[in-house]
């Protein structure tokens, strides 16, 4: 049975998580939170709606976002972020659909150590 310290540890860490993905889900950019092995934990509806799918957890974001760049050579997210940085925009990737159509991207990488 767990104590009354327990129960209350846990109801308030759902209602942590909870705000967190109100606030993720109310994003107007697309959201993805991945590994530092690649693998999607969290994604909003706009990432979902951009990459065209319903679900990407557990999915490797090298193969949920095959970023190309101006050159058509493709490139992963997780190698975007230069060693010793935290944060990382750019306007020079762009994301190519499996039928061939080609998006420009705006994008955002920031390291998160937890």
């Amino acid at each position: 049975m767990l104590s009354s310290a327990k129960l209350f540890e846990t109801a308030q860490s759902q209602l942590d998580h909870d705000r967190l993905m109100s606030i993720i889900n109310n994003l107007t950019e697309g959201f993805l939170a991945v590994t530092p092995e690649g693998q999607i934990e969290m994604s909003n509806g706009v990432a979902l709606s951009l990459l065209d799918t319903n679900s990407l957890s557990g999915k490797n974001i090298k193969d949920a976002l095959p970023l190309i760049d101006a050159e058509q050579k493709p490139h992963s997210v997780l190698g975007l972020v230069p060693a010793g940085t935290a944060n990382f925009s750019s306007t020079d990737y762009r994301l190519k659909y499996a039928d061939g159509k080609v998006i420009n991207l705006y994008t955002n990488v920031s390291a998160v150590r937890s």
